[in-house]
């Protein structure tokens, strides 16, 4: 008895224009990575070694100096390390449920007043009311040298607002209807059918929130003036403002009271202290993004 094999089909033949978008994207993300290399090779290396040979892909001495001076040297890096996890876990969690609740709310199709409601949404995007009257309205309510402020003020995203919107949108309403005949309510549609539907947005809103928070550095610096809310992001602003000064652009060694500073090697520690908790988390989540962002993108 002859056995049948499936036929393999034919691959489609790589024309010119696919090799010009694929030598293009390769180099696209060359220009990306190799920065990224230099930081870290360059945080990894001996100091006086980074100053008589310049920065290399690949350590051309490894020290673990910079690092040691960052968390030796360093009381507050742990405690602002903590508190930006701190403000960026509970903060996304807070973020998406709002974003959640508010852009399902949006998309019912009967809702009253759904074009205000959408208008007060979109204002935000295009028109910001400016520092010194948020400062203001901040201090009325008492949330100035809070955490709170910290959470709250980041806390929607009207982008991800509109885009979870039509997200959920994209749901066959004929779910929905179903579901309210079988005697189902808003909020079992909301948690038992809407929401397992739109996972990759989930997600997708999710990693936009996180990186928002934990890039945060601007609002703490003019909403705060207490060393017990110093977010990471902020430490390493005034850190690199600090030997940028010791340095005076001379790139020689500096010493203060704790002793010799890497200059070079810290700044790129600093860059690897910074970004490599997003780094971290966005392989996980990189397969949600783009079916995520692009989700209810097109309409039937």
């Amino acid at each position: 008895m002859k056995k049948k094999f499936k036929r393999i089909p034919h691959l489609r033949k790589i024309t010119l224009p696919d090799v010009i978008i694929i030598t293009g994207l390769f180099a696209l993300s060359l220009v990306f990575l190799i920065p990224l290399l230099f930081s870290f090779s360059s945080a990894f290396t001996d100091e006086n070694e980074l100053l008589r040979n310049g920065y290399n892909l690949f350590p051309a001495k490894f020290s673990l100096d910079a690092f040691r001076y960052l968390f030796g040297t360093t009381s507050k890096m742990s405690d602002s390390i903590l508190l930006s996890f701190y403000i960026t876990i509970l903060g996304t969690a807070l973020g998406v449920i709002v974003t959640c609740l508010m852009s399902y709310t949006l998309s019912v199709k009967d809702l009253p007043f759904k074009r205000i409601l959408t208008f007060v949404c979109v204002v935000p995007m295009y028109f910001y009311g400016g520092l010194i009257p948020s400062y203001m309205i901040y201090s009325q309510f008492g949330l100035t040298n809070t955490s709170t402020l910290l959470l709250l003020i980041q806390l929607v995203n009207p982008f991800g607002v509109i885009m979870m919107r039509n997200g959920f949108r994209s749901v066959p309403q004929t779910l929905y209807e179903a579901a309210r005949i079988d005697g189902a309510g808003e909020g079992r549609i909301f948690l038992k059918i809407a929401m397992p539907l739109v996972k990759p947005m989930i997600a997708t809103i999710s990693l936009m929130l996180s990186v928002t928070y934990w890039n945060d550095w601007m609002n703490p610096m003019y909403y705060t003036t207490s060393d017990k809310l110093v977010t990471l992001q902020l430490l390493i602003y005034r850190m690199m403002s600090r030997t940028t000064e010791m340095t005076a652009n001379s790139g020689t060694a500096v010493t203060d009271s704790l002793g010799s500073i890497p200059v070079q090697s810290l700044k790129m520690a600093l860059v690897v202290v910074a970004v490599a908790p997003i780094l971290i988390a966005y392989p996980f989540l990189q397969r949600y993004f783009v079916q995520g962002a692009t989700l209810g993108a097109v309409k039937e």
